[in-house]
């Protein structure tokens, strides 16, 4: 069926709490829907409109280094100004 170790499958079925076999057959709205159940509280998922975060190879994306314009805004506002 899969060509994912068991082991990664396991802890697959650990982490969504639905069995590997059932994901394979769902699509991905029921998938998100049981794992909104499980959890208790809707998905996000932040949209990549950010042009840097592109799969180009960055080192700095590959070695979580990049800043992004939301940690900029978040460590100007934590500044304090006398």
């Amino acid at each position: 069926m899969s060509q994912l170790p068991a082991d990664i499958q396991r802890s697959i079925e650990r982490s969504t709490g639905i069995p590997f076999a059932d994901i394979a057959d769902m699509d991905w709205e029921e998938i998100d829907r049981r794992i909104e159940q499980k959890v208790g509280k809707n998905l996000t998922f932040c949209p990549c409109d950010d042009f840097r975060l592109l799969p180009r190879g960055s080192v700095l994306l590959q070695l979580g280094r990049l800043i992004l314009p939301q940690e900029i805004t978040r460590r100007l506002s934590k500044i304090k100004v006398d």
